[in-house]
């Protein structure tokens, strides 16, 4: 059941009578027909309480799973499995989008090294150098991500949509209840890419190995061509989609395939206009992230420097007693690390924030379907009765999605 809050705004007509007065025009009024302008919210949804106790709880089940898998390794790992993960496809995701906006061959040779490395080569490398990292921490990092990027993107559709709060517990329990779709809509299309590439390079080498078969293998190479641009398109396409496959089956309510599907869709439609709409998102992700990041880096300096607390290197000053210098700065690391967590937490929030932002625009330039629609659960998630300011009329239910306006 769909969904949609209600639209009409009053018009000052009321039983044939004129108005008697016209209402001061707002900056919100010249911006109501504007879409772009609605990608200026994410900074503040994303810093809702729910939302950030949401993303907090994944950051401190991350950095539980990475401490214990360290403990474990032991010496076997250098760093933890998580700081690895992200040393380690960091470097190529910024390279490759990077060497995207730059129009010369040596950008664009850059950038198909880096898709390869991103998607296959440093899998392959890691699967080798540290394989439990990549079998146990990865899918669990995926998984976490997945459910948590679902409740988020499932609250704030809630209330860019309707004008309504969801509770983090109950978009957390929507996020549950549909954990293999979440996972299947970011763990599928790379599994694909994968399995494809490894029987591609199976049946190569068989063909090419033997003097029989490589001269039919060459006359028919233009097959291995096709399945390499079917493989370039769909990781490409997955490094932009990414932001709106968990918000397409939140959003939705589909299953992981129309998700996926939606979401590419989305991207080769409008190619144009979603990149100036990414492009606003990251502005505005990264000057909120900056601000962030500026005032804690301050906070922290300031607090040093006024309390002189110790550091580290207090420990090798060949003091008698270091058994109270362990613990305090036990406690100052802590107490230091914390606002970093709900800053990495917020970072998280604004991600999926900013993609089912960007879902639902693309969804009305695309579908033509209105923002304002969403679809719930008839059961397990009646229509939103908690709104979120006084001013604005209850939702309204239809059978039928309505026309956008």
């Amino acid at each position: 059941m769909r969904t949609r809050r209600n639209t009409h705004a009053q018009s000052g007509l009321s039983d044939g009578l004129l108005p008697t007065h016209r209402s001061p025009i707002t900056l919100d009024d010249l911006l109501a027909h504007l879409l772009w302008p609605k990608l200026l919210r994410s900074y503040r949804l994303a810093a809702a309480p729910g939302r950030l106790i949401m993303c907090l709880g994944l950051v401190l089940a991350a950095v539980v799973v990475d401490r214990v898998y360290t403990a474990i390794a032991g010496d076997n790992l250098p760093q933890g499995p998580i700081a690895l993960l992200g040393q380690s496809f960091t470097p190529q995701l910024f390279q490759l989008l990077s060497s995207l906006f730059g129009l010369n061959v040596v950008n664009a040779a850059l950038a198909a090294r880096a898709l390869y490395d991103l998607f296959l080569g440093v899998p392959l490398e890691l699967l080798r150098a540290h394989w439990p990292a990549v079998v146990i921490v990865l899918p669990l990092l995926a998984a976490g991500l997945a459910i948590t990027g679902g409740a988020v993107s499932r609250s704030v559709a809630y209330e860019v949509s309707l004008r309504a709060t969801l509770p983090w517990r109950k978009a957390h329990g929507f996020a549950w209840s549909r954990t293999l779709g979440l996972v299947g809509v970011v763990v599928a299309p790379v599994a694909a890419v994968w399995i494809v590439a490894a029987v591609t390079a199976l049946v190569g080498r068989l063909i090419f190995d033997w003097r029989i078969t490589a001269v039919a293998g060459g006359l028919a190479f233009f097959i291995f061509i096709a399945i390499a641009l079917a493989l370039v398109l769909v990781m490409l396409l997955y490094v932009f989609a990414a932001p709106m496959l968990v918000p397409a089956l939140a959003v939705e309510g589909s299953d992981a395939f129309d998700a996926t599907n939606r979401a590419f869709a989305y991207v080769l439609a409008k190619p144009g206009r979603y990149a100036v709409y990414a492009l606003v998102s990251i502005a505005v992700a990264l000057i909120a992230l900056g601000v962030g990041f500026t005032i804690l880096l301050a906070t922290n300096q300031l607090a040093a420097a006024l309390t002189n607390a110790p550091v580290p290197d207090t420990l090798q000053a060949g003091s008698t007693d270091r058994s109270h210098l362990r613990i305090t700065l036990a406690s100052v690391a802590l107490w230091s690390a914390a606002p970093w967590l709900l800053l990495v937490s917020y970072a998280i929030s604004l991600f999926f924030t900013s993609g089912t932002l960007l879902f639902l625009l693309m969804r009305q330039l695309v579908d033509g379907q209105d923002i304002a629609e969403l679809w719930v659960p008839e059961e397990s998630e009646p229509a939103p009765a908690t709104p979120v300011t006084t001013t604005r009329p209850a939702p309204a239910v239809t059978d039928q999605p309505s026309t956008p306006q």
